[in-house]
């Protein structure tokens, strides 16, 4: 296996930490809403740099949904498929809501958008490297 084979399955298999702690909070209905939402963001955000990693496209150190979709945009059209909004609506959850602030808990809706939003990203990413 190559190095950017490598980056790419150390990358998901994080963002599969993410969605797996996404899984556990959903179920508990006293789960912070805002919890979910970092894990929903760095989800993304891993799955962005493990496609970006394997395409051997540089990226500064960042939590910036909107910035890394550009990247990978630059490199594969089908990342237009993602809502750019609703990537800049997310990447809100980075940083912010884990100090103290501000507080924002994002509704049901917002939190159901954000997964399904995780999902495609996770399945865009994965039918863009299937054949490594």
């Amino acid at each position: 296996m190559n190095g950017r084979v490598i980056l790419l399955k150390q990358w998901q298999d994080k963002a599969g930490l993410d969605i797996k702690t996404i899984e556990i909070l959903t179920k508990n209905k006293s789960a912070p809403r805002s919890v979910i939402a970092f894990h929903c963001q760095q989800a993304i955000e891993k799955y962005l740099k493990g496609f970006l990693c394997f395409q051997q496209i540089p990226f500064n150190k960042t939590h910036d949904l909107t910035a890394l979709l550009e990247l990978c945009l630059q490199k594969n059209s089908a990342f237009k498929l993602l809502n750019n909004d609703l990537m800049a609506d997310i990447k809100l959850y980075a940083v912010d809501p884990r100090y103290p602030g501000e507080e924002y808990e994002p509704t049901k809706t917002e939190i159901a958008e954000y997964i399904k939003t995780v999902k495609q990203v996770k399945l865009l990413v994965e039918k863009l490297t299937k054949n490594r």
